[in-house]
């Protein structure tokens, strides 16, 4: 059963926040992102973030849902861009899964497996419900090892809330070069759209080391050590498909 918590509005921006990132625009830096966590955790429910290994992972990474520690990702975005470390593995497929508080299904939908392994993502189709502002929601990405047997799934699961951005952080955001954005989001806390801005980073420039060192320095910044890599280079393709409304 789940239990509802009221949680306070996240505030984006301190006054001391707000001079620092107007003292690096006007100086021009462009440091590696240096992450502030919101002062708040995901939803308390019988189903928290977890992870559960299964029988079609080939090596000894696990699969990870890159978040941090509090299994908590606040976006900005209307549908966001989902991030995960997948392992080698064996499987055709996986499953990824939106629920809102009450575990209703918001968005279902299969992801063929081709061989990826490493830093990946996939962002929220246009067809897919757009986040609501300030309301959780629960994701979880299941490996398909067992068809035939779901309950040998290799899966994680982590919860994101989409915020609405004040007109300091949009000021900041629309001043910035590229390489300043990911640091902006960091020190506002909105970790989901940090990950999505070093990604555009990295594909605009894949041969620059600088981002994937700041990538990995962001990882364990939020206690995330055993992910090998760098940034993801492309997406997951998505297959949308008929989902049920309720869980029973």
């Amino acid at each position: 059963m789940t239990q509802k918590l009221s949680f306070q509005t996240v505030t984006i921006f301190s006054l001391a926040l707000m001079a620092e990132l107007a003292l690096g625009l006007v100086l021009g830096t462009s440091a590696e992102a240096q992450f502030r966590p919101p002062n708040r955790g995901a939803p308390r429910t019988t189903a928290g973030g977890a992870t559960r290994s299964g029988s079609c992972i080939t090596e000894k990474a696990a699969l990870t849902a890159l978040v941090p520690k509090s299994k908590l990702a606040l976006t900005t975005e209307a549908r966001p861009t989902f991030f995960l470390y997948l392992p080698k593995t064996n499987a055709q497929s996986a499953e990824f899964t939106l629920k809102d508080v009450d575990e209703n299904d918001i968005y279902r939908t299969t992801i063929p497996l081709t061989g990826q392994s490493g830093a990946v993502s996939f962002q929220l189709p246009a067809d897919a419900p757009a986040l609501e502002v300030g309301k959780d929601y629960q994701w979880f990405f299941n490996v398909v090892c067992q068809p035939s047997d779901r309950l040998r799934d290799d899966f994680v699961t982590a919860w994101i809330q989409r915020v609405e951005p004040d007109q300091t952080l949009l000021s900041a955001l629309n001043s910035a070069a590229p390489r300043q954005r990911p640091n902006i989001y960091a020190q506002a806390g909105i970790w989901q759209d940090t990950l999505a801005a070093l990604t555009t980073l990295r594909r605009n420039r894949p041969s620059d080391p600088t981002l994937t060192e700041e990538w990995n320095s962001l990882l364990r910044s939020v206690g995330i050590e055993q992910v090998p890599g760098g940034p993801p280079v492309g997406q997951l393709s998505l297959e949308t498909r008929p989902s049920p409304q309720k869980r029973n």
